[in-house]
């Protein structure tokens, strides 16, 4: 990527400085939301990415258990990941604990010993309820939503998608708590997992990303054995990542989880670091659109970009087609016209290279772009030559 925005710079003439300058903007956002479910308040931590009031855009929506332990480093991993091309913008809703034992729990379990009354079912009809309507309320959202969560809030996120797997696109499990009243939330998740083909044939693509750290066996065996349930499954609409990091314990491998939990989820975002076609993009970016459930544009950057690699691998065809594309989609662009009429230029085609320096220096002009000189050259450039191919006298 880094060669790419190099090409990028030398080919338009941008400066490093331009290139990179962008809003810091980030925003939290706090609330509380009377629950009459659960009895009490809930206090609400959002997350908004980066430019969101400046947008119209809807984003999906990660929904987080324990939000005064993971919101942190949960939404920065988030904020990297998109800046790397590898996730969208996503909306963060994070959950501040006020029972933990009492919400993450699905079952009593035969091993509490601190007579919390359990409430996994009755806490996830809160988050369907009356958390997401409100989520939905205050803010622009797609219907795509992953649900994360660690240890007991691990244990949560695979009770969640053993009972109700049509609520959540994706699920992050961090070293999630299944040896819990006698595994009774992988027994749960083993007859889900089993019979998902015929209860929800219909049901849109699902995925659970599961992690685990060095942990006891108590841990482990169990994590195991639900990896194993979930690469044997049968359902092709449900795809499952695991991964170990024996170097993390129980707390320190949470952040890492996270990140690559994010990456596995949406590993179609990342577009390899190697020249690409028009034909190669516009497939990417339909299977972004497809996993979201909206329409998702090869911005006009990446396109010029992945076309300017191709100009100066002198695939003259393929980059002639992505600027052609850029200009279609984005008539405004003048960087679009000049990086085109330098494709023309190229092959000799100069008054073609011409039409289009003339369109893109006008267009800089009326948008007040600090490239006018460049095109202006190009224009001067273009003319000269074409007056040396004009016949003498």
């Amino acid at each position: 990527m880094k060669f790419l925005l190099f090409l990028l710079l030398l080919f338009s003439g941008i400066t490093p400085s331009l290139a990179t300058s962008q809003t810091t903007e980030k925003i939290r956002e706090r609330f509380i939301i009377q629950s009459e479910l659960l009895g009490e308040h809930r206090e609400i931590l959002v997350h908004l990415p980066k430019g969101y009031n400046a947008s119209a855009r809807s984003y999906p929506v990660i929904y987080l258990t324990d939000a005064e332990v993971h919101m942190d480093h949960t939404s920065a991993s988030a904020d990297f990941l998109y800046n790397q091309h590898k996730m969208p913008k996503s909306i963060i809703v994070g959950i501040v604990n006020t029972n933990r034992n009492r919400d993450l729990r699905p079952t009593p379990g035969t091993e509490q010993t601190d007579q919390t009354p359990t409430g996994a079912d009755l806490f996830l009809t809160f988050l369907e309820k009356e958390l997401m309507v409100e989520i939905n309320k205050r803010y622009r959202t797609l219907p795509y939503k992953v649900l994360s969560g660690t240890s007991f809030g691990g244990l949560f996120a695979i009770h969640s998608f053993a009972t109700k797997p049509e609520l959540f696109n994706a699920y992050i499990a961090v070293s999630p708590s299944l040896w819990w009243d006698n595994k009774a939330t992988l027994k749960h998740a083993a007859k889900t997992i089993k019979t998902i083909p015929m209860q929800f044939a219909n049901l849109a693509p699902r995925q659970i990303y599961i992690s685990l750290s060095n942990e006891p066996d108590m841990m482990t065996t169990p994590y195991g054995e639900l990896a194993e349930l979930l690469a044997e499954s049968k359902f092709e609409k449900l795809k499952s990542f695991n991964r170990r990091f024996p170097n993390e314990n129980h707390n320190s491998g949470v952040l890492i989880s996270q990140y690559k939990g994010f990456s596995d989820i949406f590993n179609i975002w990342e577009i390899p670091d190697a020249p690409q076609t028009l034909e190669d993009l516009l497939t990417r970016y339909e299977a972004m659109s497809k996993q979201l459930e909206t329409s998702i544009m090869l911005p006009e950057d990446r396109a010029i970009g992945y076309g300017t690699w191709l100009y100066y691998l002198n695939r003259l065809d393929e980059a002639t087609e992505m600027f052609e594309w850029v200009i279609k989609t984005y008539p405004g662009s003048a960087t679009g016209y000049h990086s085109l009429g330098l494709t023309y230029e190229k092959v000799g085609e100069i008054k073609k290279a011409l039409n289009n320096f003339e369109t893109a220096l006008s267009l800089s002009k009326m948008n007040g772009d600090p490239l006018s000189g460049t095109y202006s050259d190009s224009v001067e450039r273009a003319s000269a030559l074409l007056k040396d191919k004009e016949p003498a006298g």
